[in-house]
């Protein structure tokens, strides 16, 4: 992904990730993105504790916070989300607050149509 950003000259928004199991390497191959600190990264994801760790140790790297998708709480060990199976997570940098135009989303639904919401 550092790749394309830098390739493109673009900085997304928002970047959608659901690799089956790779998560860990995608984010790794953001990990340039991620330190610009402008990018939101949605994940569907087959939950361990153990790869939920992973995670989290890549959103201490990156100055980044994980959030529960279904009801906005920010998840800081990976025990949290072990029962889940799979589930959807937000990355977002750690100075940002919760979306609000996210609150309420089913995990089912589609994502909300952007129009700006430069202010969340």
């Amino acid at each position: 992904m550092d790749y394309l950003v830098k390739y493109y000259d673009l900085i997304p928004d928002l970047v959608k990730i659901d690799v089956e199991g790779a998560e860990i390497l995608v984010l790794n191959g953001a990990y340039s993105l991620a330190k610009l600190r402008k990018t939101r990264f949605i994940i569907e994801m087959h939950v361990s504790e153990k790869f939920m760790d992973n995670v989290l140790e890549w959103t201490k790297k990156t100055g980044y916070k994980a959030f529960f998708l279904v009801n906005g709480s920010e998840i800081t060990h990976g025990s949290m989300l072990s029962h889940r199976g799979r589930c959807h997570i937000l990355l977002q940098p750690d100075d940002l607050e919760y979306p609000s135009y996210l609150i309420g989303v089913k995990e089912s639904d589609p994502l909300p149509v952007a129009t700006n919401h430069t202010e969340d």
